[in-house]
């Protein structure tokens, strides 16, 4: 039995234990790779000639959004 097969059958035993694996690992890669990039494009697009204050509650409603 090669390799690759025994993994799946490792992996196929708790099927459960499976599917909250690969749940996981899409939420962490969700709070990692894409919530920055979004977070980066929201603060670039920020208007420099608004005052602090504006800015500020624009970032505050839209990470309260994406939360």
């Amino acid at each position: 039995m090669n390799t690759f097969k025994m993994i799946l059958k490792y992996w196929m035993k708790s099927k459960k234990d499976f599917i909250l694996e690969v749940i996981y690992l899409l939420i962490s890669t969700l709070f990692l790779v894409i919530v920055p990039m979004l977070i980066g494009r929201m603060i670039g697009g920020l208007d420099p000639n608004l005052s602090v204050l504006s800015n500020a509650s624009d970032l505050i409603i839209s990470f309260s959004l994406i939360l």
